[in-house]
C-alpha cells in the first residue's frame, strides 16, 4: 500500500498517484483472474459431466452470468478502496494540522 499522506514534491506526488493507480488496477486484475479461473473450472466440470453422460449440464450453463457480475464487483471494490483511502488521507491531514 502507498504511504499514508501525499508528499509535497511533484515527483513524490506522481509516485504516490502511480502507486494508488497500481492498487486499483490490481483490484480489477484480481476480479478478472478470479472470473477466468472460475470460468475455466466450470468448463472443465461441464466437460467431465458431458463425458460421464450426466444430465446436470444445464445447471452449469446458468452460471454464465459470471462475467457480467465481475465488472460491477470490481467497480464497487475499487470505489470502496478509493473512499476509504480518501477518508484516511483526510483524517491524516486534519490530525496533523
Amino acid at each position: 500500500m502507498s504511504s499514508t499522506s501525499i508528499p509535497d514534491p511533484l515527483v513524490g506526488r506522481f509516485r504516490w498517484a502511480v502507486g494508488e493507480s497500481l492498487v486499483i488496477a490490481g483490484i480489477f486484475a484480481f476480479w478478472i483472474l478470479l472470473a477466468a479461473a472460475l470460468n475455466t473450472a466450470l468448463g472443465i466440470l461441464t466437460y467431465v459431466f458431458a463425458r460421464l453422460d450426466v444430465h446436470a449440464i444445464y445447471l452449469l450453463d446458468d452460471l454464465a452470468v459470471l462475467w457480467p457480475t465481475v465488472v460491477p464487483l470490481a467497480f464497487v471494490t475499487a470505489v470502496l478502496y478509493t473512499v476509504v483511502r480518501a477518508g484516511t488521507l483526510l483524517i491524516d491531514h486534519y490530525w496533523h494540522e
